[in-house]
């Protein structure tokens, strides 16, 4: 996996989170949104009317699908996490 590690640059980390939440966000808002949307459609049972809400959908889809090589020009990897050394017994101990 090639994001899993260090990178190179300080602030990749921030990005990397503030990509998440910004996705998390609009991924948990997305069903709200097209709900409000669909019940605001005056002829809703016209197929052609749900243009409007697919494009914007399309055109997300298109958005987030760009940000992965944007990730990626953030640095190279440093190190591998190492999962199997992340949950071993020697780290599960209480923090003095």
């Amino acid at each position: 996996m090639r994001d899993a590690g260090t990178r190179s640059s300080r602030i990749s980390g921030r990005v990397v989170g503030l990509f998440l939440q910004v996705a998390g966000t609009f991924g948990a808002l997305g069903p709200w949104v097209m709900g409000a949307w669909a019940d605001h459609l005056k002829d809703s049972h016209i197929p052609s009317n749900y243009f409007g809400p697919f494009a914007a959908i399309a055109i997300s889809m298109l958005i987030a699908s760009a940000t992965p090589p944007l990730i990626t020009r953030l640095g190279t990897v440093l190190s591998a996490i190492k999962p199997l050394q992340e949950i071993s017994p020697e780290t599960m101990g209480a923090v003095p």
